[in-house]
């Protein structure tokens, strides 16, 4: 009797082994076919979510206001040597595109200013614009340049003024507008 209580034992055992090793396969089964569903529903919502960002419209921000008319701006710094900018002045400060815009720089030196360029920074890019002695001597004057605005200033606006002496010392002044 002993014997058979082995054997049944011995088979009770390889059944046990066959019915965990089925169970494993299923539970296998079971897990990958439930996370495939589910990245399946994952991947819809994604692609839900995606579709509705596509269909509506980009909002551009409003540009922030900023100063009408003429504007006056004192300047100083820049590097110790050379042409000294020490007045901006913009008119008007936020033209229409088409419309007319100057400005009028003060520059003061000990030995000759020979080049006064302005680079005007907009949205779509920037443009030198070389601005000539129209009051006063070379060593301390008024420069001024008067131009058409071609290009929308809603995002950025800047100024960057740039003099140079004739010992090629240079000096130049960043105005940021927006």
């Amino acid at each position: 009797m002993s014997q058979s209580k082995k054997i049944i034992s011995k088979k009770n055992r390889t059944e046990l082994v066959a019915f965990l090793v089925l169970l494993a396969i299923l539970f296998l089964f079971l897990s990958a076919y439930f996370s495939l569903k589910n990245n399946n529903i994952f991947t819809s919502i994604l692609t839900s979510i995606e579709s509705d960002k596509r269909s509506k419209k980009l909002i551009t921000p409003t540009p922030r206001p900023i100063a009408q008319g003429k504007q006056t701006y004192s300047t100083q710094g820049g590097s110790k040597t050379g042409p000294k900018v020490s007045k901006v002045v913009v008119d008007p400060f936020d033209p229409k595109t088409g419309e007319k815009q100057m400005f009028e720089v003060k520059i003061k030196d000990t030995t000759p200013v020979i080049t006064v360029t302005l680079t005007l920074k907009t949205d779509h890019g920037e443009k030198n614009y070389p601005l000539k002695l129209f009051q006063g001597k070379d060593t301390d004057g008024l420069w001024s340049i008067s131009f058409e605005t071609e290009d929308k200033h809603d995002y950025v606006y800047t100024a960057t003024i740039t003099a140079e002496n004739n010992k090629k010392e240079k000096n130049k002044i960043v105005l940021s507008f927006r």
